[in-house]
Parts: structure tokens; C-alpha cells; sequence
């Protein structure tokens, strides 16, 4: 079903006109309903999500792994500083965001920017100062998705060697690669953890090993329901559920809507009679006998003996 029409239908329901008002368009509507309309319907699509595996939200994606290993050449290092001079790797700015590791250090740091001739790690150099380290890098963590929810088996296949990796939760995941020591283990992996977003707001998985060999991983995921929009194109999007479920989803946005009605009557009768209860307390001041009264033995803020 198309989004217009599921929003038309609940317009309607709702006694509120068509979208968009004359226009019956969701395209740069701007009407209070139509707005509201759309926005309780976003969150009850993103409610249905959680429920279960819809097999009209799954996709099938690839992540193609591989490349761990020593780069030919040598760079510079000092103790306590974390930028890396003297970088002439080939093709050395296409490495940030991976791990290194320099010379017998068995410490890894990731590269976190490059400049000309240089890579700025994630922390300062510990290791021991040299002029002449060689480099090892490899890539532990690759973005997932802009539309990724959450994966639907706890496993990846490996499409060349036919075995498949397994999904830890963070806490199982940090344990394993505690077990692996600190240094760069590089062989296909065997273990992944998804957590953490990148700057674009994807969501990283992480590699408990670096793959050598290139390698490609196959994954079904569960995807976010799209939104719906109303700048161009919003009449053409489609609601990504099944049609059984259309006249639920409905039933679903309009009892939202009923409940963030009253709700906002209730709001507005509280604030009503709050205010008033202050316009009656103007109008008839208390009594005398209801008023502060000065007591010497017990002085109050903002009374003053007489002289």
C-alpha cells in the first residue's frame, strides 16, 4: 500500500480531510493534521519493527574483509606522541580507521586521521621511539547499513572458505579478544560484535581477528521501516508490511492519535484550572484573620519593629 493511501485512510477515520488539505498530497504538506497524522504513524511503523522478522523488511548484504598485514616501508614514532611522521606507504590516507601496530610493539592503536606524511593515532605512542618502525595494519570494523535494525541470524558466512562467524554480545566479545592479548591477530575471523555508530550514524561490526586472505561475508539483516516523508516523491513511497496488516496498523495510528488527544485536553484543563485558581486567590485575598501575623519572639522575613 502506498503511504498517501494508508494516510488518507486514517485522515478519514479520523474525520480530518484528505492530506495535505486541497492538495491530497503528502508532497510539502504543512497542515497541523496531516503532520501529526504522519508522525503517529512513523512511530507506530518503528513499533511493529521491534515485534518480530518481517520478511518484507529482511536484505541480504556482503562485507568484504582481508588485506591485515605489513605494509612495505618505515615510518617514525616517539614515545608519548601520537602522531606518526615520515608515513610514504602507499596509498597511506585509505588506512584511517584501521588498527596498527609498529615494529615487536604487541600494542595496537588506530589511525584516526592523516595529514601529509602523517597518520594521527587514537592515544599516545607507548612503545619505544624509532625512526625506522615498520607497520602492521589491518581493518577489525566496517559500517553496517544506513538502514540496518539488527541482524536476523547470529551468524555470517563466509562465501570462500564455507564457514560461518559467530555474533557475540559486547561483554562475551571483549573476553575474547582479552583471551587473544593485545596484539594484531591476523587470520579469518571467527567471532563479530556489533556496537558503536560511525560519524554518519551506522552502526560498526567488529572482528575479533584481521583477515589476510580477502574474504566474503554473507549476513540477512532486518532493515528500519523507511519514514514517511512529505517533500518530493513522498505519494510514491510504499509501506513495507504486508496488506494483512494494513487495517491493524490503522487501528494502531488512530487509537494513538485519540490517546495524544486527550491527553492534550487533559494538559489544557490542568494548566485552565491552575490558572484559575490563581485569578480566584487575586480576586478574594484572605481574611484578617488569615494573614501573616507579626510575632516578636518569632520575627518574620520581611516585617520590622518600629522604632
Amino acid at each position: 500500500m502506498l503511504a498517501v493511501d494508508l494516510i488518507r485512510n486514517i485522515m478519514d477515520q479520523m474525520g480530518w480531510g484528505k492530506p495535505g488539505g486541497a492538495s491530497d498530497s503528502l508532497v510539502s504538506a504543512a497542515d497541523t493534521d496531516t503532520l501529526r497524522t504522519v508522525k503517529a504513524t512513523n512511530a507506530v511503523l518503528k513499533t511493529m519493527q521491534l515485534d518480530s522478522n518481517w520478511p518484507e523488511l529482511r536484505e541480504t548484504a556482503h562485507i568484504r574483509v582481508g588485506g591485515a598485514g605489513e605494509l612495505s616501508g618505515t615510518c617514525t614514532v616517539t614515545y608519548g606522541n601520537d602522531t606518526v611522521t615520515n608515513v610514504a606507504f602507499v596509498g597511506y590516507a585509505l588506512y584511517v580507521g584501521q588498527l596498527v601496530q609498529f615494529s615487536s610493539q604487541d600494542t595496537t592503536y588506530r589511525i584516526t586521521n592523516s595529514g601529509t606524511g602523517t597518520w594521527t593515532l587514537d592515544r599516545e605512542y607507548s612503545g619505544t621511539s624509532s625512526t625506522s618502525a615498520t607497520v602492521k595494519v589491518g581493518n577489525d570494523r566496517y559500517s553496517l547499513p544506513a538502514d540496518f535494525d539488527r541482524i536476523s541470524s547470529q551468524e555470517m558466512l563466509n562465501t570462500v572458505a564455507g564457514t560461518t562467524v559467530a555474533e557475540k554480545d559486547p561483554l562475551e566479545f571483549r573476553m575474547i579478544k582479552r583471551d587473544l592479548g593485545t596484539s594484531m591477530v591476523i587470520a579469518d575471523p571467527q567471532n563479530f560484535c556489533i556496537k558503536g555508530k560511525d560519524s554518519s550514524g551506522n552502526m560498526y561490526v567488529y572482528f575479533d581477528r584481521l583477515a589476510e586472505v580477502t574474504a566474503d561475508l554473507e549476513y540477512e539483516y532486518q532493515k528500519k521501516h523507511p519514514d514517511i516523508i512529505v517533500t518530493s516523491g513522498a505519494d510514491d513511497v510504499e509501506v513495507e508490511y504486508p496488506d494483512s496488516v494494513m487495517l491493524s496498523i490503522q487501528d494502531m495510528v488512530v487509537a494513538r492519535l485519540n490517546r495524544d488527544a486527550e491527553n492534550a485536553i487533559m494538559t489544557q484543563q490542568t494548566m485552565s484550572d491552575s490558572i484559575r485558581e490563581k485569578q480566584n486567590a487575586r480576586k478574594n485575598p484572605p481574611s484578617g484573620s488569615e494573614k501573616q501575623q507579626y510575632h516578636p519572639q518569632r520575627p518574620l522575613r520581611g516585617w520590622y519593629r518600629r522604632r
